[in-house]
């Protein structure tokens, strides 16, 4: 495990069938200390009773058979084992249910991905046409003149700022380092899948931002979701 801890408590109970164990040496030495105390303030007087010693704490011990003992460790390492091993096998049952739904959000995200790119460079034809067509209406019927290569410039810095091939480009690198972490079995990757979705949400928001188009809104509304949803799964993973 290395995330979290786990606490293990042992209780056994019932009595031993042995007898307990008298210190004697203990006892022995409690009895000459008495009597050497009783000699020295009560000279001539009897020496101590016998029953005192019962009072003197730690003279006896708990008998604890040794192979009573062996059996309790073996019982509480098997019942140890059997728990990890129960644990493991629904850790790996859910986190392969795990991975797999992050594979299909995976999967709907690509495929939103591939309709903005599809859409991206009709989508700029489109605006670059509704410009042009924009000014046309707007000079129609006056005297003023345009400068076809000033059309063309504002055209052309129109085009540039609504250009999202680099955003693509690099979601589509950090699609593909999450679809490897997510097939390797063998590492935790959950903070550095983590770091890549946000990321991935960054590139999101900025073609978000760069595009005027309805399909590619309604496009990155979509990815979002699943990055959310993503976000959601990965605090489930080490």
């Amino acid at each position: 495990l290395l995330r979290g801890h786990v606490t293990a408590r042992i209780r056994t109970s019932g009595g031993s069938a042995d007898a307990p164990l008298l210190d004697r040496a203990r006892a022995e030495a409690a009895y000459r200390e008495l009597a050497s105390l009783r000699a020295e303030i009560a000279p001539g007087e009897q020496g101590p009773l016998f029953s005192m010693l019962a009072s003197v704490p730690g003279l006896f011990s708990e008998s604890r058979a040794q192979d009573a003992d062996d059996a309790t460790r073996a019982l509480v390492l098997a019942a140890a084992d059997a728990a990890l091993t129960h644990f493991d096998a629904a850790r790996t049952a859910e986190g392969t249910a795990l991975a797999t739904d992050m594979r299909a959000c995976l999967s709907l995200f690509a495929g939103h991905m591939t309709l903005v790119r599809e859409r991206a460079t009709t989508a700029s034809a489109e605006a670059q046409g509704r410009l042009r067509e924009r000014i046309a209406r707007l000079l129609e019927g006056t005297q003023v003149g345009l400068d076809p290569g000033r059309l063309e410039q504002e055209v052309a810095l129109l085009a540039d700022r609504a250009d999202i091939h680099e955003e693509l480009v690099r979601l589509d690198a950090h699609a593909v380092a999450l679809a490897a972490s997510l097939a390797d079995r063998e590492a935790s990757h959950g903070r550095r899948i983590d770091f890549v979705l946000q990321e991935m949400l960054r590139e999101v928001n900025t073609i978000g931002s760069k595009s005027n188009d309805i399909a590619i809104t309604r496009a990155v509304i979509d990815m979002k979701t699943e990055l959310a949803r993503l976000k959601e799964q990965v605090q489930n993973v080490l």
